[in-house]
């Protein structure tokens, strides 16, 4: 009986839970004015009643109703707007490419098939070499300027700001040498926003720069591309219990929205310095990978020591979806940072997190057991949480450079390596959501 009664409780707790989460949500897409009306309305029939009621309520609806229309449509586009600009029909770009780039990552036994081009699997005794060239500028083609109020519309749904990336301009590989010598020079983001990231976007009828410019069967060359290609960063923590870090993409981000994705996703900005634009070095492309871990994780460099952090570059390759857009690939060891460590992080970062105003922002940042990751052919998929009031986290899509990174793990023998102890493990997701509810349940007092 007292179990019966235990577990209805939680099921009761589950479900309110779950009702708060989505009028919260409800909420924040009608917007705050709804909350006014709501106390309008009753403000109205709490001191004047019925006479007050009969004129002004019809009125206040009426305004009530077209705000949530247009709320309603402007968050339909948001949504659409991925779709609009980066197409991710794999039979429409397999007719492209001619089935090119095909690739399968297999994980819990199941097949899932994505686009794209490895450049480079890392080896560990290759050596890397960046000849970088600050003070070479990426000039978008003519066509591309002349349409650029219209293709930036593309981004409406967007927060966008402009600063200046690394580009990559090309590559060479000595086998012989074991070496890797990347060439690199600066873009900016907004050449990005006009090239690789509004690829499909129609800015004419029947006209897209990828219909123009990259147009199969294959991707151009690097040094030949007419896109911004400014090489994006993609990392995969692993923390010293084996658990992962895996956020989800906000609603205004320029891509991804609402998506899993990799622990650390961002453009590689350039650095300044008193002197101006400061030279790419590998080590300083390793730095900037540890830099992320606060910009994006909110981990201060004082929380962990440099020497127990490891960056290891699994390869590289280009995203097939942003029209050959080079994505370097990273594991970041933190070898003196736990979940629990990371939890408390959350916990006491919380105040910064809301106040972010970073390009690309994430919504939520959930820790993981990377290796109970399962997803289905279209994308969706669930994995295992211990911040998360469920013990499983439901996604309807992935970023698809997050695909490329755990491909990259595997290749590397290094996913395994993600484990964690499952006994250890069910308590803390146990503990968090006992916590999760509770400090729901206190908000809907």
């Amino acid at each position: 009986m007292n179990k019966l009664v235990g577990a209805t409780l939680k099921i009761g707790k589950l479900v309110a839970v779950i009702i708060i989460e989505k009028l919260t949500l409800l909420l924040k897409v009608i917007g705050v004015r709804a909350s006014f009306y709501i106390l309008t309305i009753v403000a109205l029939y709490y001191y004047y009643h019925q006479k007050s009621l009969d004129v002004l309520l019809p009125i206040i609806i009426g305004i009530f109703i077209s705000d949530l229309i247009k709320s309603l449509y402007e968050n339909f586009l948001m949504v659409k707007e991925d779709k609009l600009k980066t197409t991710h029909s794999m039979s429409y770009l397999l007719d492209i490419y001619q089935n090119n780039y095909k690739k399968e990552l297999v994980l819990n036994e199941s097949g899932i098939e994505f686009l794209y081009n490895e450049s480079f699997v890392n080896q560990k005794d290759f050596k890397i070499i960046i000849e970088d060239a600050p003070s070479k500028m990426f000039d978008p083609d003519p066509l591309i300027k002349s349409s650029y109020s219209e293709i930036m519309k593309a981004h409406k749904g967007s927060y966008i700001k402009n600063f200046e990336t690394v580009r990559l301009d090309g590559y060479t590989l000595n086998e012989t040498a074991r070496t890797l010598t990347l060439s690199t020079s600066r873009s900016n983001f907004y050449n990005h926003l006009l090239t690789n990231r509004a690829i499909d976007y129609e800015f004419e009828p029947g006209l897209s720069v990828r219909k123009i410019f990259e147009y199969g069967p294959r991707l151009n060359n690097f040094e030949t591309t007419k896109m911004s290609n400014h090489i994006g960063i993609n990392g995969i923590v692993q923390l010293s219990d084996g658990f992962t870090i895996l956020p989800r993409r906000g609603t205004n981000a320029t891509y991804s929205k609402n998506k899993m994705t990799a622990s650390i996703a961002s453009p590689l900005i350039s650095s300044h310095d008193k002197n101006g634009t400061v030279e790419l070095t590998y080590e300083g492309l390793k730095n900037e990978v540890k830099s992320l871990l606060n910009s994006r994780l909110y981990i201060d460099a004082e929380t962990i020591n440099d020497s127990s952090v490891e960056v290891i570059f699994l390869g590289f390759g280009r995203e097939v979806y942003e029209g050959g857009k080079p994505q370097f690939y990273f594991l970041v060891k933190l070898n003196s940072l736990s979940s629990q460590d990371y939890l408390q992080i959350l916990k006491d970062k919380k105040k910064e997190m809301k106040h972010n105003k970073s390009i690309d922002k994430d919504s939520n940042l959930y820790i993981c057991d990377l290796l109970s990751l399962k997803l289905k052919k279209n994308y969706s998929g669930s994995v295992e949480c211990i911040n998360y009031y469920t013990d499983k986290i439901k996604f309807k899509s992935v970023e698809f450079s997050f695909l490329a990174n755990v491909w990259h793990l595997k290749e590397a023998g290094h996913l395994e390596h993600f484990k964690v102890d499952q006994v250890a493990n069910e308590n803390i997701i146990n503990l968090e959501m006992q916590k999760k509810q509770g400090e729901q349940l206190k908000k809907s007092v």
